[in-house]
């Protein structure tokens, strides 16, 4: 369990309930805001996909079993909350909204629970901070408890990145010092004698020491939550690169004999699954890139059989070539018209993981077609770090000056 869980002041939550507080066109309320209608969802996700959104949103969904009743207590968490985050009671009746628009992989439902990040977009990293928990993790009393104290760590570390003090928000240290250089300057005019100027620029000065000892001990905290952010990527690291090393281990020990770890892969017959079956899959092996996630949505390309095919050779054929100390510079016929080959002049750069990487190899399909319906590409990349192909763009042709 979290210790020292950090917590709304109850002035703040007085000045809501009397005044009312926005951000960025979301009430700031202590209580949770419980979808009732379908253009509720919808707001819903207006508000998540709004790139003016300053705080998180937290999605608490109902199980289809108890659809009145969310697993984490929803109440307690938004007073926690109030100001830094809104709290979003979501039915189990509403939540194929998301996921429609969202798809499985960023939606929630049946029960979960997920934190939306300011910055939230339809191509982004399920894994990239939009924290999920589903049903069965917070299924107990404790378990949900814990998981509503995450939530409150969230919006407060959350606010403390985003929000910057006299700039979003003013401090208590600068409305102190207005209040006391206001109070100096009144007794300046009104003519006060020397005591009583010297009183005031001595409470100047023990102020401006306890600004100082704040800012020490706020450094320090910071220090402390960076260090500690700092264990948990790294944590975060080591287990990834654990789990894709055992992921090629079993790979490899169903291979050794004489099995075909992909024979009993259904491929996918329609473009609603095919993210979902790359992740199912090719864990380890091959990742979409947040923008090939969205192209595979609703792509004007026909035969997603094909494309399933051609990741499937990614994941066994060139993984392998690469894990056996290959460069990669295969250039080979996957199947009928289907080729594997560099980019040309359609080669691109594109940002992975921090860092902007060269595209320059792609499989594509026979003719210099440009029938969107007919016309596939797969643009792809070997990622060192992870040991993994990452597809960047698919499945439709990008233009060049060259195209």
């Amino acid at each position: 369990m979290w210790s020292d869980q950090p917590s709304a002041p109850g002035f703040i939550q007085q000045i809501i309930s009397r005044c009312g507080l926005t951000s960025a066109g979301i009430d700031l309320q202590a209580v949770p805001w419980l979808i009732q209608s379908q253009d509720d969802a919808e707001s819903l996700i207006d508000l998540l996909l709004d790139p003016a959104r300053k705080i998180p949103l937290f999605v608490i969904t109902t199980p289809e079993a108890s659809p009145d009743v969310p697993l984490i207590n929803t109440t307690t968490l938004a007073r926690a909350t109030v100001g830094i985050a809104r709290v979003v009671v979501l039915p189990a009746a509403f939540t194929w909204a998301l996921t429609e628009r969202l798809g499985k992989r960023l939606s929630v439902f049946g029960g979960g629970a997920r934190a939306y990040l300011p910055g939230f977009a339809e191509d982004a990293d399920p894994y990239g901070g939009h924290k999920l928990f589903l049903a069965d993790r917070i299924s107990t009393s404790d378990a949900a408890a814990d998981a509503a104290q995450q939530f409150q760590h969230i919006a407060a570390s959350e606010s403390l990145r985003r929000l910057h003090l006299d700039h979003d928000v003013l401090s208590f240290a600068t409305i102190r010092s207005l209040r006391l250089d206001t109070e100096r300057g009144r007794l300046e005019e009104e003519g006060a004698a020397p005591t009583a100027l010297l009183a005031a620029a001595e409470l100047k000065i023990a102020a401006l020491q306890d600004d100082l000892q704040r800012a020490s001990a706020m450094e320090q905290w910071l220090l402390d939550e960076q260090a500690i952010a700092e264990d948990r990527a790294r944590t975060a690291e080591t287990q990834l690169s654990a789990a894709s090393y055992r992921v090629r281990q079993l790979l490899d020990q169903i291979k050794s004999r004489g099995e075909n770890p992909d024979t009993n892969i259904t491929l996918p017959y329609t473009w609603d699954e095919f993210a979902d079956w790359c992740e199912h899959n090719l864990v380890g092996r091959v990742i979409l890139t947040p923008r090939a996630r969205r192209e595979v949505r609703e792509p004007e390309y026909r035969d997603v059989k094909t494309a399933a095919r051609c990741l499937l050779w990614l994941a066994n054929d060139y993984l392998e070539k690469r894990l056996s100390g290959g460069d990669g510079d295969l250039r080979v016929s996957l199947e009928g018209g289907i080729q594997n080959d560099r980019c040309g002049a359609d080669s691109f750069k594109t940002d992975w993981r921090g860092r902007t990487v060269d595209v320059g190899w792609h499989i594509k399909n026979g003719g210099n077609t440009r029938d969107p319906t007919r016309c596939l590409r797969i643009y792809y990349f070997w990622d060192e770090a992870d040991q993994q192909v990452v597809v960047a763009s698919m499945p439709a042709h990008i233009p060049s000056n060259a195209s």
